[in-house]
């Protein structure tokens, strides 16, 4: 019978890695996409906007962890998260290694009322197309989380959370629109969603419209 060596483990030729999370967060905001970020309120890189997140305790999920940061620094509970992608660049944090794993949520901003931090620390919706300087490479943990909300949203019904729970095929082609980046035949947009079952009349129209109401859709389960 042969032999099993055991797998050596060295501390100093296998150091160990700092494991962080990022939440990129999602919304159609005054009819643009929009990400919601936080300003540091410490140092290093005091002053500057990043993206929500934090370091994951050994006794938690990487999902846990995301949660964690999410409803400590936003007040923002019960999301749905989706793993995106990682950063492992040994150099992205000059302190330490630190290997990231960011999240992607997709939310209606009306549902959740971003809190006042107080003067040392704010939050804000910027822009997709509009971000300010970030800091280590969130830039790029936003882009990926962008791609793969635009992948999708083309075989998914992920818009839902990004609308009411009733809503006009306007406002739904419109979320399209916005994420896509990309103007669509109304014709066409509402004929493929109602071909493939994705939403339902729910027998009620818009009121307190000045025009004339249009009719009010959900989607199906």
């Amino acid at each position: 019978m042969p032999i099993i060596e055991e797998e050596s483990f060295d501390p100093e030729i296998n150091p160990k890695a700092a494991i962080a999370v990022d939440v990129v967060i999602f919304s159609v905001v005054d009819e643009e996409l929009k990400v919601l970020l936080i300003q540091r309120d410490f140092w290093p890189f005091h002053g500057d906007w990043t993206l929500l997140g934090g370091y994951a305790s050994p006794k938690e999920t990487l999902e846990e962890t995301a949660k964690r940061e999410l409803f400590s620094q936003t007040g923002i509970e019960n999301v749905y998260l989706e793993q995106c992608h990682v950063m492992s660049d040994p150099g992205r944090d000059s302190r330490t290694r630190v290997v990231s794993i960011s999240f992607m949520a997709v939310i209606n901003s009306q549902d959740y009322q971003v809190p006042y931090l107080g003067e040392k620390a704010r939050l804000g919706w910027f822009g997709y197309k509009e971000l300010p300087p970030l800091m280590f490479d969130h830039a790029q943990i936003i882009q990926a989380a962008y791609i793969q909300l635009r992948q999708r949203l083309k075989y998914s019904n992920i818009a839902w959370r990004l609308l009411s729970k009733e809503f006009t095929l306007t406002e739904l082609q419109q979320v399209y629109e916005i994420i896509s980046g990309k103007k669509l035949d109304k014709r066409n947009f509402r004929k493929k969603v109602l071909v493939v079952g994705m939403v339902i009349p729910t027998k009620k129209r818009q009121h307190n419209v000045s025009h004339r109401p249009a009719e009010l859709f959900r989607f199906k389960k």
